[in-house]
């Protein structure tokens, strides 16, 4: 059974423009959108992955509602 490990991270924006900027730095360093939502608020929200080479846990929260977090699939 082989084991995949990836990072998610969670990017929220309060516009469409901001959002845009965001996944465009977001994919430059390999991530992925995997899903996408506006919240009740208006805010826009994407879920993004990508494949982590490293076996580290890592947890990030900056204070820009981004969250990075290991799991294994």
């Amino acid at each position: 059974m082989s084991h995949k490990r990836y990072q998610f991270k969670l990017l929220e924006a309060a516009d469409a423009p901001e959002i845009e900027t965001r996944l465009k730095e977001a994919g430059s360093q390999q991530w992925s959108a995997v899903g996408y939502g506006v919240l009740p608020d208006g805010r826009r929200s994407v879920l993004m992955q990508r494949k982590v080479k490293s076996h580290t846990h890592k947890h990030r929260d900056d204070g820009r509602r981004e969250s990075t977090i290991v799991t294994d699939e």
